[in-house]
């Protein structure tokens, strides 16, 4: 069961566990939008369901279709397991894991302090697990920068289309966590620049992605199988990669968002906007 106070290491392992029993499900689940997505006449169309695993973790499972070809494997897929704690509700986001292969997962940790940064800062009234659902359905890419430091730690930044989320990677970038969000508006306007060409390389690959999804044939889905490349991915991010460049750019960002580089940042806070 994931809790808050895991490990890299645990979570890693928790994940690895757990898919294959909400991957066996979702085969099963497969089959029911198979039958929606063919008797409807109206695109998009959507189902989600919610599964406890025998680890006792709760999963939410998200399908959609663009035409009657989308269906078994050809659908857009998504999961994150929801998990409460004291603070607030961390998230678990699997993304298969390309460095490793099939049957693997990288794990994307979302803690309290960040969903209540997104609402703070995007200025919702919107909370708790309806905020949470609609930025996960948003999620469909991930563009990733990672910066090692000299102590070791591993800086990530993440790429959403309203703004830059702020964490740290651990095990070879296999768990991220993601701790904090800052939206494109506050950010300079070098780095705001930044952010519309990153948004607008990530848009043109999902563009290109959602094409193949609605025009795939039996065949590419085998094939794509085989290529260990099924799933949302983590795409590479590009930020300045000059060591001092990059310390410049975080320096301008930490000045907006001082908690981007505290591990122990505010965390009395992070229940507040959540329960």
């Amino acid at each position: 069961m994931y809790t808050a106070k895991m490990s890299p290491e645990e979570i890693d392992h928790e994940s690895y566990e757990d898919m294959r029993n909400v991957i066996a499900k979702m085969k099963y689940k497969q089959n029911d939008f198979r039958r929606l997505v063919l008797k409807t006449t109206h695109f998009p169309v959507r189902m989600k369901y919610e599964q406890n695993t025998v680890r006792k973790n709760r999963w939410v499972v998200s399908f959609v279709a663009w035409s009657k070809r989308n269906i078994m494997g050809r659908a857009g897929t998504s999961y994150y397991s929801i998990c409460e704690s004291e603070k607030g509700k961390f998230i678990y986001c699997t993304v298969p894991s390309e460095r490793r292969g099939k049957g693997f997962y990288k794990t994307v940790v979302f803690k309290p302090h960040f969903f209540s940064r997104y609402r703070e800062r995007m200025g919702l009234e919107e909370g708790g697990e309806k905020l949470i659902d609609q930025i996960m359905s948003t999620i469909v890419a991930f563009a990733c920068h990672f910066q090692k430091h000299f102590d070791g730690r591993v800086s990530v930044i993440i790429t959403l289309p309203e703004g830059f989320c702020f964490g740290e990677s651990y095990l070879h970038d296999e768990v991220i966590l993601i701790r904090t969000f800052v939206p494109a508006r506050m950010f300079f306007d070098d780095q705001k620049e930044l952010h519309e060409a990153q948004c607008a390389w990530l848009e043109q690959g999902e563009a290109e992605h959602l094409n193949k999804l609605k025009t795939m044939t039996k065949q590419d889905e085998i094939e794509l199988r085989r290529s260990n490349d099924y799933g949302r991915q983590l795409n590479p991010m590009k930020l300045p990669n000059d060591p001092t460049e990059f310390m410049r750019w975080m320096r301008k960002a930490k000045s907006i968002a001082p908690e981007i580089d505290n591990p122990d940042e505010d965390d009395d806070n992070d229940d507040t906007l959540l329960e």
